[in-house]
C-alpha cells in the first residue's frame, strides 16, 4: 500500500537524481568546435524520464488480492482490494 510518506520519499529521490544528473552535465563554456556532443542531453533526458516515471508511479493505488471466506470460516476465492485515494 503506497502511503504518503513513499509517495514523498519516491519524489525526492527522483527530484535528486534529476538534480544530480544536471549539474554531473554542465560544465564551464569553452570554445570548441565540437563541444560535448550527445552526452548532456541524453543525461537530460534520463533525468526527466526517472522524474516523470517516479510521478507517475507515485500516483497509481497499488491493488492486491485477499482472501474471502463464508461464515463457516471456508475459503470461498478471493477478491481485488485497493485502497481509497487522499
Amino acid at each position: 500500500m503506497t502511503t504518503r510518506f513513499t509517495k514523498t520519499i519516491t519524489a525526492a529521490v527522483a527530484a535528486l537524481t534529476l538534480l544530480g544528473t544536471v549539474a554531473a552535465s554542465t560544465q564551464d563554456a569553452q570554445a570548441r568546435r565540437w563541444g560535448h556532443g550527445w552526452g548532456p542531453a541524453i543525461g537530460i533526458g534520463i533525468g526527466l524520464s526517472l522524474l516523470g516515471a517516479a510521478a507517475f508511479a507515485a500516483s497509481q493505488p497499488v491493488c492486491r488480492l485477499v482472501p474471502v471466506y463464508d461464515r463457516f470460516g471456508n475459503y470461498v476465492g478471493s477478491r481485488e482490494v485497493c485502497p481509497v485515494p487522499y
